[in-house]
């Protein structure tokens, strides 16, 4: 530590400072704008994507409008979406209890692997259903 904080007084140590603060400088601005041509191009992508989205959801309320049965049949699904959501939960934390049970380590972890990826479709579930939930509540404002 002594032989690192005495090389840092030295003014070769600051002049290789300098000089790679000044390299860094030079080569950032030739990035920035690869960078930010990138980072613009996946910008326009989601801009793209959600406007997609938004117009396909303002179809469908508009179908919906016209189509009061569909309304219940959305009701429905936005249900079942619910209840295979806390299913899968369920049995997410059922299987991350019974990796416990078993003795040897690799099946222990296969368990909670496989409980993590059923954690993930009752995740999935619960999105779907949240977002038959919100249209289902934006007609009832309209």
């Amino acid at each position: 530590m002594d032989d690192f904080l005495k090389e840092m007084t030295t003014v070769k140590w600051w002049i290789s400072v300098a000089l790679v603060g000044i390299l860094l400088n030079v080569f950032s601005s030739y990035l920035k704008k690869g960078i930010d041509n990138f980072f613009g191009k996946i910008s326009n992508r989601v801009r793209q994507r959600n406007a997609k989205k938004e117009k396909e959801r303002s179809e469908l309320m508009e179908f919906l409008k016209a189509n009061p049965s569909e309304r219940y049949m959305i009701g429905i699904e936005e249900l079942r979406c619910r209840i295979r959501s806390v299913s899968f939960l369920l049995f997410s934390f059922m299987m991350c209890f019974f990796s416990e049970l078993f003795p040897e380590f690799i099946i222990q972890i296969s368990c909670l692997i496989f409980a993590f990826i059923i954690l993930l479709f009752g995740m999935v579930e619960h999105n779907t259903a949240s977002n038959k939930s919100s249209i289902l509540e934006d007609l009832k404002k309209k």
